[in-house]
């Protein structure tokens, strides 16, 4: 199945030297990171549910596919996209079975049509605080557009964000901005080429 778990390794080195050898030994240790819960108060009408909360565990959904990049400014990991189904795959020859994202549409039934297969989400781990935080895109709203409107400015229709995707290429790009490239959704490969501005938190496309 897919997972979702996520594991730091740190390199711990022998500084004692043998005498008569010339080669330091060296170790490490694996440690598996853990969902920081956020609670917010959430008081009910009676005077027993006066101190209840609401707690949250924040955390990507399990995936392949996806890419990372680390983020030595930040000290975050950031992830973008990937692919994710139910498992085992069930019998067809339908989008979400037999081989997963490799399986060609050859006329059977999609067993799952609103599951999202593709994700095209964005999150970052921060490696000081443990914790993971989910970019929010922002969008082209009904506001926005009236605005654009009223002032006789072209209304976009262009897109705030990539398509969903899994296998593409992304890298950080100085110190501010995420490139990414291509990849493949719903037997389609993708040629597109996307900037990500960390500062603003805004997708730009690239175009020819």
């Amino acid at each position: 199945g897919y997972l979702d778990d996520l594991w730091i390794y740190t390199k711990e080195l022998d500084t004692l030297t043998t005498p008569g050898e010339t080669l330091k030994t060296s170790a490490g240790r694996w440690q598996m990171q853990h969902a920081n819960e956020s609670c917010r108060p959430n008081p009910g009408r009676t005077w027993d549910e006066r101190n209840d909360q609401i707690c949250e565990r924040l955390w990507p959904q399990a995936r392949a596919g996806h890419t990372s990049v680390f983020d030595t400014k930040r000290n975050w990991v950031w992830i973008f996209g990937g692919y994710n189904t139910y498992f085992p795959y069930l019998s067809t020859d339908g989008q979400g079975a037999g081989a997963g994202i490799s399986s060609l549409i050859s006329g059977g039934f999609v067993p799952y049509p609103a599951f999202n297969y593709y994700m095209n989400d964005l999150w970052y781990y921060d490696l000081t605080h443990h914790n993971w935080t989910q970019i929010v895109y922002p969008t082209n709203t009904v506001n926005e557009r009236i605005t654009a409107f009223n002032r006789g400015e072209e209304i976009s229709d262009r897109a705030v964000a990539p398509d969903p995707r899994a296998d593409h290429l992304m890298l950080l790009a100085g110190d501010d901005v995420l490139f990414m490239h291509g990849g493949f959704a719903d037997n389609t490969f993708y040629d597109d080429t996307w900037y990500f501005n960390i500062t603003t938190s805004k997708w730009l496309e690239k175009t020819a």
